[in-house]
């Protein structure tokens, strides 16, 4: 097993080995006996280009929770149409010809059924949106006994009143399901193989469940944070205590890493990855007289610090609650209310803002930030739910918005006259890792043919396809 400590023991403390993003970079961090030196992580502000998905303008009774996102960009949401209403709602940006959000409703719940209302209630639990932008929610159907509790699934683009497709459901609705009790909280792979925490008939205790309602295998007995690949991977990760100890499990049984449960808490997973996976969480770390945190990422053969809020400047006065990383090992997170929402690439870490902040949202800044654990994509896109402090008139719920950064494309100097050494540029390779050294543009140097194998499986291992943006 490859261990990557973020920090060295020393006052003067050298960048561990992070997560670069491609083949070559790996290599070098892998096979390279050195590091450079480098500064402690400051969180910089940088602009993003943002899109309001929906707001309450058009949604004044609230959009409660927090978004997923799809690797096209669609986002799926919940959003409150009236008092005691709420629906699953999608959209990509679109507006109207007077400029109003454009989004469509898969599923409504209300408390009198009709055509157009198939739910009693909803969990306003993240729905999750598939790369085929199918929608999935943990619904409570109306039926002729008792709600019809499950998991549902809509294409984006299908009529309100059309019949979505039962998942999964629990044996109240279906008494051929071994499924009693299905927790809030379920997950979902781009095959429609579910997550969840729920009772099977005969079981005294709920589990850590994987698969469907007819064949549904348990992981574990006590989860307690669990996540699930975006795409077609079967992969899984959760966290469970065990006494005095709290374990993070990455696809296995084995635990991935274990931590005294009175000096650290791992929160806050999410799981991507190309041929094995990848997983983030926060780990809160006790120390005297306050708390710190980490943001850690792992793949079952490396582990990684990515930012210590002991040691890196954050911005932050409380740990973060979510992380959400995509297959680049690239992270968003975000915290409880007046923090920060901040991203880390391994190189930097960003405080993400707005830079047409003030003209779409007419603020600059908001007092809250909410991301789910699958709230960024492989382009860098980020969705999120923020507030900004105001209450709306007259349902007085908080002014709120479901937003989709995209990153402003930035290009590496092809010429290092005049800048410093270790400055990122652009050789012409799209697939090599280039730095200016004395003045010229050089690439990393290719390990052995040997070598280079090895640390090429590792990095499609653990990076997947590498993106190129111009």
């Amino acid at each position: 097993m490859i261990t990557t400590p973020r920090r060295f023991a020393s006052s003067t403390h050298r960048r561990d080995a992070h997560w670069p993003r491609s083949a070559a970079a790996l290599a070098a961090t892998l096979l390279l006996a050195s590091s450079p030196a480098a500064a402690q992580l400051v969180a910089q502000p940088v602009d993003y280009d943002c899109t309001i998905i929906a707001s309450t303008d058009e949604f004044p009774d609230g959009l409660p929770g927090a978004p997923t996102i799809n690797a096209w960009g669609r986002v799926a949401f919940h959003a409150r149409t009236a008092p005691g209403v709420t629906e699953v709602r999608s959209g990509i940006g679109d507006v109207d010809t007077q400029g109003i959000p454009i989004t469509q409703a898969v599923a409504r719940a209300g408390s009198v059924a009709d055509a157009d209302t198939y739910f009693y209630a909803i969990d306003l639990n993240p729905p999750r949106i598939d790369d085929q932008s199918r929608i999935y929610w943990h619904g409570f159907a109306h039926g002729s006994g008792p709600p019809e509790i499950g998991v549902y699934r809509k294409d984006h683009d299908a009529a309100l009143d059309a019949t979505p497709d039962a998942r999964l459901l629990v044996q109240t609705a279906d008494p051929t399901s071994p499924i009693l009790v299905l927790q809030p909280g379920f997950r979902v792979n781009g095959q429609g193989e579910m997550l969840f925490v729920g009772r099977r008939d005969g079981q005294a205790f709920d589990e850590l469940l994987q698969g469907s309602s007819s064949a549904a295998s348990p992981l574990d007995g006590g989860a307690s944070d669990w996540a699930s690949h975006p795409a077609s991977q079967p992969w899984a990760a959760w966290t469970r205590f065990q006494g005095a100890t709290q374990d993070l499990h990455l696809d296995s049984s084995t635990p991935r890493r274990s931590v005294d449960a009175s000096t650290r808490f791992m929160h806050g997973l999410s799981l991507a990855g190309g041929e094995i996976p990848l997983v983030s969480w926060i780990e809160d770390v006790f120390d005297v007289p306050g708390t710190s945190w980490q943001l850690r990422l792992a793949s079952p053969i490396a582990e990684s610090v990515e930012v210590d809020d002991g040691l890196d400047t954050t911005g932050t006065f409380s740990p973060p609650e979510q992380t959400t990383v995509n297959s680049f090992g690239e992270i968003a997170i975000s915290g409880p209310t007046g923090e920060p929402l901040l991203f880390s690439d391994g190189d930097q870490l960003i405080e993400v803002r707005c830079q047409n902040a003030l003209e779409l949202f007419g603020s600059f800044f908001f007092v809250d930030h909410d991301v789910s654990d699958r709230s960024i994509n492989n382009e860098g896109q980020i969705a999120f739910r923020a507030e900004t402090g105001l209450l709306v008139l007259p349902t007085f719920a908080e002014e709120a918005f479901i937003i989709r950064a995209d990153p402003i494309s930035t290009a590496h100097p092809s010429v290092c006259t005049a800048l410093p050494d270790d400055t990122p540029c652009d050789d012409g390779d799209p697939e090599s890792l280039a730095y200016c050294t004395a003045g010229v543009c050089t690439p990393v140097p290719e390990p052995g043919v040997l070598a280079g194998l090895l640390a090429g499986g590792l990095a499609l291992g653990l990076l997947g396809a590498r993106r190129t943006r111009s």
